[in-house]
């Protein structure tokens, strides 16, 4: 009888570890698939970018490296998504800075300065092929301010 219950309970703990295998196998593939879906998405995204003369590579040293300034630049890149003469704009290749200016607190020098950072922010926020890159990049210190950067 005892024989016969730690064979019972052998079984048990065989089966539970086939199981958790079975959980990590599943994990490890939907993070590979996650992975590759994000890359392709990188991939779309860069050649957008190039479309405009920005490369994917070049970001990371075009971003501003004052804090204040990029979260301006994203509340800018949202409201400027807001505006579907501006993006018309800006698919025809042009980012009109002079629209901008008007009605948007913010000095012509500084857009033209920060003008690839911020169409690159524009195409995450504006193109719904990019959902896993916009997922996967924290905005959430600037959605926390929900003041708009419009003219009062």
């Amino acid at each position: 009888m005892k024989i016969a219950q730690n064979e019972a309970d052998w079984k048990d703990e065989e089966e539970m570890l086939y199981i958790a295998d079975k959980i990590r196998s599943l994990d490890a593939f939907e993070r590979q698939e996650r992975a590759a879906a994000l890359s392709g998405e990188l991939c779309s995204y860069d050649e957008r970018l190039q479309e405009f003369g920005v490369c994917l590579r070049e970001l990371e040293d075009i971003m501003p490296s004052h804090r204040d300034t990029r979260q301006m630049l994203v509340r800018i890149a949202r409201h400027f998504c807001n505006n579907q003469e501006w993006l018309n704009d800006l698919f025809q290749k042009k980012l009109p800075l002079k629209a901008m200016t008007k009605e948007i607190n913010v000095s012509k020098k500084t857009l033209e300065r920060n003008r690839k950072y911020l169409i690159s922010l524009i195409l995450i926020f504006s193109c719904e092929d990019f959902t896993r890159i916009r997922g996967s990049i924290s905005f959430t210190s600037v959605e926390e301010e929900t003041r708009c950067v419009e003219k009062s």
